[in-house]
């Protein structure tokens, strides 16, 4: 993304679960329903979901386009993705992203990115799902994009990006782990330094001994594409990464959003995935040269 243009991304449904995807390494002739453009000035990108009483809740990174502000929207739809609400469900004084959302014991939880505010805070739903409340005794002591938490192999694993410079921010792949969710979390160190895939993009799916990561490809622009990075091992002291294989875009969703897919996260029998075009904005210049003079 040059200092002239912004990224506008959409996000949608994909009608099958991310092991199909996964199996022909593409979207090829999967249905799939849009999210809406916008709201309220918005975009919408790093879809996650959950089924509860055979609604589809999907959640997402809600960017105004106008102050370059985001927070945390949820979408309803139905089981035939009949979109019923969209509403605004967390803020914060910081720009919130990545809401990654799971179930465990019968609580729902979400991890956002919030790494601004210096910190990795842990939700969990009071009212779902609409109100979340922060959870003090999540014990991760530092600040990190995109974690990416699951329990595997007796164990809980989180998946994270250091939240430093802008280039550690998207080109080096930790991991931590975990006997309870709570933590206390030991960090395993760098997995991985490679601008061609090492930020987490998403649900990690597990494909018999082996654990399937999305990560986002960075290069060319940032959120310019996923791959799969490819791990073993998890009876081990320390998993082995294997490799990794890069997935195109959406065929239907390419000629309009051309520029960057960078989330593909799995909600049961469903699929989400967000993509991008990049256009100029005037505002978003503006913007750009107002910090830099307050930091001359």
């Amino acid at each position: 993304m040059s200092f002239y243009k912004a990224d506008h991304w959409r996000s949608a449904i994909i009608n099958a679960p991310m092991k199909e995807i996964i199996s022909q390494y593409g979207f090829g002739g999967l249905p799939l329903s849009l999210l809406p453009e916008s709201r309220e000035g918005c975009s919408f990108s790093d879809p996650f979901g959950i089924w509860q009483d055979d609604k589809l809740y999907v959640f997402v990174k809600a960017l105004n386009e106008q102050t370059f502000k985001s927070g945390i929207y949820v979408l309803i739809y139905d089981s035939a993705f009949n979109l019923l609400e969209t509403r605004s469900v967390l803020e914060e004084k910081w720009n919130l992203a990545y809401p990654y959302v799971f179930e465990h014991k019968g609580e729902i939880y979400m991890l956002p990115d919030a790494h601004e505010s210096g910190r990795l805070t842990l939700y969990r739903a009071q009212n779902f799902p609409y109100e979340w409340e922060k959870l003090e005794g999540f014990n991760f002591p530092l600040s990190v994009m995109n974690a990416t938490i699951l329990h595997h192999a007796g164990r809980w694993w989180m998946f994270w990006s250091p939240a430093m410079s802008v280039k550690k921010k998207r080109d080096s792949l930790h991991i931590a782990i975990a006997e309870d969710l709570l933590g206390p979390w030991a960090d395993m160190g760098c997995f991985l330094t490679d601008l061609g895939g090492a930020l987490p993009g998403g649900s990690p799916i597990i494909d018999e001994d082996a654990l399937l990561l999305p990560v986002r490809q960075n290069r060319r622009t940032e959120g310019g594409g996923l791959r799969f990075l490819r791990f073993e091992g998890f009876g081990n002291t320390r998993p082995l990464l294997i490799g990794g294989r890069s997935l195109g875009l959406p065929p239907s969703l390419e000629p309009a959003y051309p520029d960057g897919m960078h989330t593909l996260s799995s909600a049961g029998s469903v699929t989400l995935v967000d993509v991008k075009k990049e256009r100029y904005s005037l505002r978003k210049s503006i913007n750009l040269f107002k910090k830099a003079l307050k930091l001359s």
